[in-house]
Formats: C-alpha cells, structure tokens, sequence
C-alpha cells in the first residue's frame, strides 16, 4: 500500500464559458497536477496497455473538530473523489483508467492532515 499526503479533493464537472467551450474548473486542474507530481514520485512501473488491473484507495479526510460522526457521510463523493486519482494517475500507473477492472474504495476521517492510501495490481 502507498502514501500520498495530499488533502483528498473530488473532481470537479466541467463548466462552460459563454461561448459555449468546456473547461476544467482551476481547483480541480490544480489539484490533478499536484497529484501526477506526487504519483510520478513513487516511480512505479506503469502496468502495460491491455492488463486488468485491480485497485484498493482510501481516502482519508481531516476531520473537522465540530464533526462528532463516525463515518464521514458527507461530500466529497467517493466516486467523484475516485475520479480525481483515475485520470491523474492515467500515463503514471497505468495507459488508461478503463483497465481498472476491480475497485475498492474508503472514505474516512482523519485525526490528522488529509492523504490517500492506494494499491495497484495487474490482474494477469
């Protein structure tokens, strides 16, 4: 299992200017950017075109000190946040998101700073 201390964020949906042109929001941008540094990083042998590919994250999320939950059911979406890493770690880990067969994800607090724990395995 990996680290990356980073504040998990979720994708944002693309917006559109008055002209009609889709663009990505500047915080999710930025955020995708900091994230490729960071997988980049670790230096992992990216898992060659055609190969499924099995993947475990966890997201954890500095818990705020008015939160008295136990589990953080609240947004980000875990799906949202999934497709942050996805498409950040696309040319890193592996050639294309779409090889990503098998997926288990958390969501979680955190005591501490924000991070995302994650695991990838080629299938066969």
């Amino acid at each position: 299992m990996y680290t990356i201390k980073i504040d998990p964020i979720a994708k944002g949906r693309p917006r559109f200017a008055r002209n009609g042109h889709a663009y990505t929001p500047e915080k999710t941008r930025i955020c995708e950017e900091e994230l490729k540094v960071l997988l980049r990083r670790k230096k992992l042998p990216i898992i060659p075109k055609g190969k499924a590919i099995s993947l475990i994250l966890v997201f954890r999320i500095k818990k705020p000190k008015s939160n008295k939950t136990e589990y953080h059911t609240q947004k980000p979406d875990s799906d949202n946040l999934e497709k942050m890493f996805m498409d950040a770690a696309n040319g890193i880990l592996w050639h294309d998101d779409c090889q990503v067969v098998q997926k288990y994800t958390y969501k979680g607090w955190s005591s501490t700073a924000g991070y995302i724990n994650f695991n990838v395995e080629a299938l066969n």
